[in-house]
């Protein structure tokens, strides 16, 4: 006998899998970051940029996952939370600066993320 869930438990689903994927498009980009640096042999595929690239090939099949228990319009927007992540990882990772703008804009796109999926 098929299991069939319920549409909230899809959509919680469907939201751990987006936040999931925000995580690894974001390992998956340090990974890329890490690769871009100085190439010994200039068309030689390293480890750490197959890495990368694996991590970023398998981001499609969570977010295919996520699809399928979620609305579009709710789940994809959490894709954006790559993008703060993004800008935590540049600042622990790379040492790049946080300036006000960029905050700003992170609380833009927390703000934004919440009120159009909190829209059911």
């Amino acid at each position: 006998m098929k299991k069939i869930l319920s549409a909230d438990i899809k959509l919680r689903y469907a939201v751990l899998l987006m936040i999931l994927n925000a995580f690894v498009i974001a390992i998956a980009n340090v990974y890329l970051k890490l690769a871009s640096g100085p190439i010994a042999n200039p068309g030689h595929l390293t480890a750490t940029l197959l890495i990368g690239l694996l991590l970023y090939f398998g981001t499609f099949f969570i977010m295919i996952l996520a699809y399928k228990f979620g609305d579009f319009s709710t789940v994809y927007p959490l894709a954006s939370l790559s993008n703060i992540i993004y800008l935590l990882f540049a600042f622990w990772l790379f040492g790049e600066p946080l300036s006000f703008w960029k905050i700003f804009s992170v609380l833009n796109i927390m703000i934004g993320i919440f009120l159009i999926s909190g829209q059911t």
